[in-house]
């Protein structure tokens, strides 16, 4: 998309009056139901919350959805039910749900991008937006942002529901926005003020954030509507899912408080993943140590038949890219019983092949 189109659209959007502002009706039906979809109404919303000696102001407005800023999707055949399936040649195509998109209209595709079960989201200029199955792109939060080069917040998606974590920085405050992909609606927004605000957000999970700044990492908890110290600089959070927090360093201590979650502590290596259900690491290999007393899970495509990267896709199933020859192979493997599946050979071009979200 170009400059000049982004100018004119936000030119003319600024001149809009949004509607009078409603409460946030959010309606939650119990944990871990995996792949929810409802609509979530988001109105204006001013509140305060304080984690510790971190000051949060909870901000919620109208979503800013601008469909259709843009069509570079080729081939607008999609699906998502066996997973997105993202993965990209960065010498030539992005890859997801059936749809191709140049690497270059997606900045950061790897590890600053998610796949989602509705398209890919990402940041362009420090904005974040959904490559949509759609083939359009869509831009998830209201208002403008910093755009800050070396402002790298990330995505995180939350395997149990439609939404995505995201962050932006305005006026030099970090804002972190939860935004269901599906509605593509803004459900709840936090500012971040923090004495180093380089924020990172390193894990969602069932309907809590996991994000990251100087001073350590804070959990916001959104069914509670409350945030809380969760583990000092000394920690980092590698991944969480189904209540199993994957960490490198020294073990969480969450600061205690009304309606705390309890939560399993693995330790585990950074850019490393867990399955949906938390119940195995993937990291770096087609052997996936468990979590607790249960089994390794063995992928049918293994390092000896040349798997090179790894992944968890938003159905839960593991994606194996390994070499075909001169060719990539990529293969869709089932989280419970190992057996693999052929998607595609293709030629790479560029380096290895990329999946989404991580460096495996």
């Amino acid at each position: 998309m170009s400059t000049d189109l982004r100018d004119a659209l936000a030119d003319r959007l600024d001149r809009v009056t949004p509607p009078p502002g409603d409460l946030v009706a959010v309606v939650r039906d119990g944990r871990r139901i995996r792949n929810r979809r409802r609509a979530v109404a988001a109105g204006a919303v001013a509140a305060a919350l304080v984690v510790g000696g971190l000051a949060v102001t909870q901000l919620v407005g109208p979503s800013d959805q601008r469909a259709g800023k843009g069509d570079v999707a080729t081939d607008p055949v999609v699906g998502a039910a066996d997973g997105l399936r993202a993965y990209a040649d960065p010498g030539g195509d992005l890859r997801y749900g059936g749809l191709r998109v140049p690497t270059s209209q997606v900045p950061g595709f790897d590890t600053d991008a998610a796949a989602t079960p509705e398209g890919i989201v990402y940041y362009d200029a420090g904005f974040p937006e959904l490559f949509g199955l759609d083939g359009k792109i869509h831009s998830l939060v209201p208002g403008p942002v910093d755009g800050r080069a070396d402002f790298h917040p990330t995505v995180k998606a939350d395997s149990t529901s439609s939404r995505v974590a995201v962050a932006i920085e305005r006026d030099g405050v970090p804002r972190i926005y939860v935004v269901d992909t599906e509605a593509v609606a803004v459900v709840d927004a936090i500012n971040v003020v923090c004495d180093s605000c380089d924020v990172v957000i390193d894990a969602f999970d069932d309907g809590a954030v996991f994000f990251r700044d100087g001073n350590g990492t804070s959990v916001w908890d959104l069914d509670g509507n409350f945030g809380r110290p969760f583990a000092g600089p000394g920690t980092r959070i590698a991944d969480v899912r189904n209540g199993v927090v994957l960490y490198d360093g020294d073990v969480p201590e969450p600061e205690p408080g009304v309606g705390q979650r309890d939560y399993t502590y693995v330790p585990g290596a950074i850019d490393s993943q867990l399955t949906h259900d938390g119940a195995h690491v993937l990291a770096w290999s087609s052997t996936l140590a468990p979590t607790g007393a249960g089994d390794p899970l063995r992928l049918s495509v293994t390092e000896e038949e040349g798997a090179t990267n790894w992944t968890v896709d938003t159905d839960g199933s593991v994606l194996v890219a390994s070499r075909a020859g001169s060719a990539t192979k990529v293969s869709d493997c089932d989280p419970v019983t190992g057996a693999c599946d052929e998607v595609e050979v293709l030629e790479v071009s560029g380096g290895d092949l990329g999946f989404l979200g991580n460096d495996m």
